[in-house]
């Protein structure tokens, strides 16, 4: 039991730690540097926290979880398998949502998109592996990341907070 807790509480220690240095940076995100290389690697540490979070609950509920993937449409999948109560529902964000479409369309369309767009490496890398530059963060607001921030640590509570008052998911 203590090596379950010790996993989870290291996933989601790791996602309290990225989240903590997202909004500690977000104070010198400045609309006047373009590209912001400091919103960047904001945005790449709040979405680490994310991926880190959904990991340390996918493990409570499933100790014997591995991990393959940092694609947080993947992880959120599980995440809503391993918790699919009322009270985990959770629009995670950095993922890719598609409206209209049948189940095949889509899941392509949001293939082709994480495969020209991998959330997990734009935001840290200046270009894709093929040398092609990405798309720069710019523009962003520290009012609206603090915003950000203070939502996706509030829901990272809430879900925390449920998970320990019903850790077999029973309410």
């Amino acid at each position: 039991m203590n090596e379950i807790i010790s996993t989870t509480e290291s996933f989601l220690g790791l996602a309290n730690a990225y989240l903590k240095a997202a909004e500690l940076l977000a104070a010198d995100i400045s609309t006047e540097r373009i590209p912001d290389f400091i919103a960047s690697a904001c945005m790449f540490n709040a979405r680490l926290s994310i991926e880190q979070f959904l990991k340390g609950m996918i493990v409570l509920r499933d100790p014997a979880a591995k991990f393959v993937s940092h694609k947080l449409e993947e992880l959120s999948i599980e995440f809503h398998k391993c918790f699919p109560e009322p009270e985990y529902v959770w629009s995670i964000p950095f993922t890719t949502q598609v409206i209209g479409g049948n189940d095949s369309e889509r899941a392509l369309a949001i293939r082709e998109n994480l495969k020209a767009r991998p959330l997990d490496q734009v935001f840290r890398y200046p270009i894709d592996n093929k040398g092609k530059p990405w798309a720069m963060v710019e523009n962003v607001q520290t009012s609206w990341f603090s915003a950000f921030t203070h939502d996706i640590r509030k829901s990272m509570n809430r879900i925390r907070s449920a998970a320990e008052a019903f850790p077999d998911g029973k309410a």
